[in-house]
């Protein structure tokens, strides 16, 4: 499911065309923590405004934010936070789910 969810958001960005290079500036590119996601994620699921992973990578708007998000869920997964079935699905484990 991860490998799924990264392949579609890699296509995604292929599609993109490359900007011209008199189109480019020197820019700061916002930083974006993983744990700045991981409470996204957990606040989505809590929510029910997240409810697979494919939701999750949809709300990203650059490449720094879908890494972070990435990078959270694998944090959540094994920190034993959330569980992902073969669908994308995400819910978080509650504590008799452990």
């Amino acid at each position: 499911v991860l490998t799924r969810a990264y392949a579609r958001l890699n296509d995604r960005a292929l599609r993109r065309q490359p900007p011209k290079a008199e189109s480019f500036e020197p820019i700061m590119a916002p930083v974006v923590s993983v744990s700045s996601r991981i409470f996204v994620i957990l606040r989505g699921l809590m929510r029910k405004t997240i409810d697979t992973i494919y939701s999750a990578f949809s709300r990203t708007s650059s490449r720094s934010e879908a890494v972070a998000t990435f990078l959270a869920v694998l944090e959540l997964m094994r920190a034993h936070r959330i569980k992902l079935d073969d669908d994308g699905k995400m819910e978080i484990i509650r504590g008799e789910n452990r």
